[in-house]
């Protein structure tokens, strides 16, 4: 009996840890670099997500910016190239719905208020 909880064990941990990755939107494009922030209900402009500005400063985020992208953000290419993917099609409905923080999308160049 303890022989088989330990090959079943061993099973459900190679097994979790394959999934993981074949629930990811492998092919996503690249997303041109911009920035993403949170707006909190005092006004204040958190930055979120992989921080890939200025742009070509980070290369080794830009597969997690084009994840966060997609399936937190919105599932689009700017300027609204539609992209298919296995997260929600319009993001984090709780960051996108006007009703206390929400996030906001800006260009690299783009400086918060203070």
């Amino acid at each position: 009996m303890r022989y088989l909880l330990a090959v079943f064990a061993v099973a459900s941990g190679a097994l979790f840890a394959f999934a993981g990755p074949g629930f990811a939107d492998p092919n996503v494009p690249d997303i041109p670099p911009h920035q993403h922030f949170v707006i909190d209900a005092t006004g204040h402009w958190n930055p979120v997500g992989p921080q890939v500005c200025p742009a070509g400063s980070s290369p080794q985020l830009q597969k997690a910016f084009n994840q966060f992208h997609v399936n937190i953000h919105h599932s689009e290419n700017p300027p609204g190239t539609p992209i298919e993917t296995l997260g929600p099609q319009q993001g984090a409905p709780g960051l996108h719905n006007g009703i206390a923080a929400d996030m906001q999308g800006r260009p690299c160049s783009f400086v918060p208020p203070q």
